[in-house]
């Protein structure tokens, strides 16, 4: 999601592409074969530039709304970037990745000077395996879909593991709606479960199929400043909003 309201895709024909929010084509960020795969989508808050994550590229690219390209990043100080899967930008402009490659999440600065390391590889508390998802709240707390390891798990913005939540069919997409409650696509299970701030499970909805409301492979998932949530049905090849 942009400042207002137009809804930003990602697909594996290399194309990042800007929709409003009723599902109007606006314009093409960079051209198609600029991108390998664009898995992640995170805008600046301070800039409204758009920063996109390109996973078998291994690089962050920052563009503005016009596609211009203004910066790049694609290794730190303790080496390249290894399968970028997700991102997401903190109140105050840091960024935050999610290397799928090393198992970790990664904190940069603006300017993309490595502030810190979370995480390994493995399945103890703030380890992951094969994770996909990451999200950062008005707190500036993180979640991150653990998917292989079939679970959710929030951390403070300084590393340190505070809970986590199994019990998912290999939850790809995390989101932090207005409320607090959190949002998961379960890519096996075709469906959506949204989790109560305590942890307590309130609802879930969607199966397989082509229908409306129905899922193929959910991923990403975006909250719409109105308060939609916005779910990637990925291989029906579509986008569906939910109010």
């Amino acid at each position: 999601m942009d400042g207002r309201g137009n809804i930003i895709v990602g697909d594996n024909f290399g194309k990042v592409q800007i929709f409003s929010s009723n599902g109007v084509f606006l314009n093409l960020i960079g051209k198609p074969g600029q991108y390998r795969t664009p898995t992640g989508i995170a805008v600046d808050p301070v800039t409204q530039e758009i920063l996109i994550s390109d996973f078998d590229a291994h690089i962050i690219q920052r563009r503005t709304p016009e596609g211009t390209l203004t910066g790049h990043i694609s290794s730190t100080k303790n080496g390249p970037l290894n399968h970028p899967a997700d991102i997401a930008v903190t109140s105050d402009g840091n960024i935050c990745v999610l290397e799928n490659g090393n198992s970790r999440i990664l904190i940069l600065s603006k300017d993309g000077t490595l502030i810190r390391e979370i995480g390994s590889k493995g399945n103890g508390n703030g380890q992951f395996n094969d994770p996909r998802g990451l999200t950062v709240d008005k707190d500036g707390y993180l979640y991150v879909a653990d998917s292989g390891n079939n679970r959710i798990q929030k951390f403070t913005i300084e590393g340190s593991f505070l809970w986590l939540k199994d019990g998912f069919d290999y939850p790809w997409g995390i989101e932090v709606d207005y409320e607090g409650k959190i949002i998961v696509s379960e890519l096996k299970g075709h469906q959506i479960s949204v989790i109560n701030p305590d942890l307590s499970m309130c609802q879930v909805f969607g199966s397989r199929g082509s229908e409306k409301g129905q899922f193929q492979y959910p991923a990403s998932l975006a909250i719409h400043p109105l308060g939609y949530l916005i779910v990637c049905d990925q291989c029906n090849d579509r986008i569906q909003l939910f109010t």
